[in-house]
């Protein structure tokens, strides 16, 4: 937003604490260090959790952060209207479907009227803004009557300051679809000649437990999925960022970084070990969805 970048909640390790608080670093500050934003209200945010999404919007001439979903622990207090569930491995902590707004100006929490075909609590999926006012919610993992199920759910969700819309987008007859995932990285483009607008999601862990590297877009005007056709990401990554970067009018480059790869030196063992990566691959994207990959 502006200058600054904002990150909520997490998970400590060190004091394997969950957490709720709000940050921001403001890139303008050649110290780049890191603030807690002072919340008036903190006791009306969101409950202590990590594996949720979180994006900004506008509203009014104002600006907006939306956070949604997530687990951590048993919350003291449940807020009607959504679900916390138990998730199937960690005894003691819920994934949940909450949804609150956080507004800069008064730096306060508040819970929005929620409508439509709202998600089931969710972790690990991505929310991306493809406008000022709406999003796409792709994949992710949710509870099922056997333990979790990994989705292929698309979401449109449409935000204002006070109302959040969902809208489940629905698969038809034969059309092609990517494989159910999570932990997978997204992002938004806007082709500058027709203005048509692309959600693009690349690579995660699939529900069979195994990393992934294909790569997807999503036309929000054609209500339609592509499975762009370049050369795959040689590591298979789950984790991972995906961000643009304009070059040129013709030309974006979709730059993946970091992420946890399968050590597949391990075999198939359980225990096997996985390997946290800082590289960077460049995707080279032009309108005509084009793709070759460079390491850096």
């Amino acid at each position: 937003i502006g200058s600054s970048l904002y990150y909520f909640g997490g998970y400590v390790n060190e004091t394997r604490e969950f957490q709720n608080t709000l940050h921001r670093l403001n890139t303008e500050n050649p110290n780049l260090t890191w603030e807690e934003v002072r919340v008036v209200n903190p006791d009306f945010g969101p409950v202590k959790k990590r594996g949720c999404g979180m994006l900004s919007f506008r509203c009014e001439n104002e600006d907006f952060i939306f956070v949604v979903g997530g687990f951590g622990p048993e919350p003291a207090r449940r807020l009607r209207n959504f679900q916390y569930l138990e998730t199937e491995k960690h005894r003691g902590l819920y994934r949940n479907n909450e949804q609150h707004i956080f507004s800069l100006k008064t730096g306060k929490w508040s819970v929005p009227e929620v409508k439509g075909d709202i998600p089931p609590p969710s972790t690990v999926f991505t929310i991306t803004a493809i406008d000022d006012k709406r999003a796409l919610m792709f994949g992710g993992r949710s509870n099922s009557q056997t333990g979790f199920v990994t989705t292929d759910s698309l979401y449109m969700v449409e935000l204002s300051a006070h109302e959040v819309t969902w809208r489940k987008l629905t698969r038809r007859n034969r059309q092609r679809w990517p494989c159910p995932r999570e932990a997978h990285a997204s992002m938004s483009l806007t082709d500058p000649f027709t203005g048509t607008n692309h959600l693009i999601i690349s690579g995660g862990r699939d529900d069979k437990n195994k990393n992934i590297n294909d790569c997807w877009s999503w036309n929000v005007q054609m209500s339609t999925w592509q499975k762009l056709d370049f050369p795959k990401l040689e590591i298979r990554r789950q984790y991972h960022t995906f961000s643009p970067f304009i070059v040129g009018p013709r030309c974006v480059w979709g730059m993946v970084f970091g992420g946890i790869e399968e050590d597949l030196t391990q075999g198939k063992s359980k225990d096997h070990a996985d390997r946290y990566m800082n590289d960077t691959a460049i995707l080279e994207l032009g309108w005509e969805v084009k793709f070759t990959e460079q390491n850096v």
